[in-house]
């Protein structure tokens, strides 16, 4: 699966066409997450990184979708590998840049993902007072969607709310 995304990255990635840019971006994303899985996880890393100078100015949605993506699973492998202000930077700027997207977009729930996240990782560096913040921070925004489908989200991070508050 490298060498095929290798070869769409290598004739593609100089294209100017905004679909096309897309794809390239998410090649290089999933490529990434194959890296991940072989355990290459500063690879996946350079990658994600490379996916975000070069395409994180980028307006057509597809591109935002896999920015978005990109900076919470860059996020996630920070927390993994105990770099709290890295991963912190990573969740808190999928919620600044994709805060106001229009509700029960895929951008949204990015944010709220990322929010989420970012109390995951909160907790994994004892940080639960701050975690709490960002839990309270993932409960509004599941409310303001007021998305039937996330129901069980808001259950799950209301859970994990009460778990950090018991711990306290």
């Amino acid at each position: 699966a490298i060498k095929n995304y290798n070869e769409i990255i290598k004739k593609f990635e100089n294209n100017s066409n905004e679909t096309i840019k897309s794809c390239v971006a998410d090649a290089l994303y999933h490529k990434a997450k194959i890296l991940i899985k072989i355990k290459k996880n500063d690879h996946a890393i350079e990658i994600y990184k490379q996916i975000l100078d070069k395409y994180g100015n980028e307006k057509n949605r597809l591109t935002k979708d896999t920015i978005a993506l990109t900076l919470v699973h860059l996020g996630d492998l920070y927390t993994d590998q105990n770099e709290e202000e890295n991963a912190i930077k990573s969740y808190d700027c999928v919620n600044h840049r994709f805060r106001r997207s229009a509700k029960n977009s895929f951008l949204s729930e990015m944010v709220i993902t990322s929010l989420y996240q970012k109390g995951n990782a909160l907790v994994h560096f004892d940080k639960h007072t701050e975690a709490l913040v960002a839990y309270t921070q993932t409960i509004e925004n599941l409310e303001k969607n007021n998305n039937p489908e996330y129901f069980d989200r808001l259950l799950e991070v209301s859970m994990r709310k009460a778990m950090t508050l018991s711990d306290l």
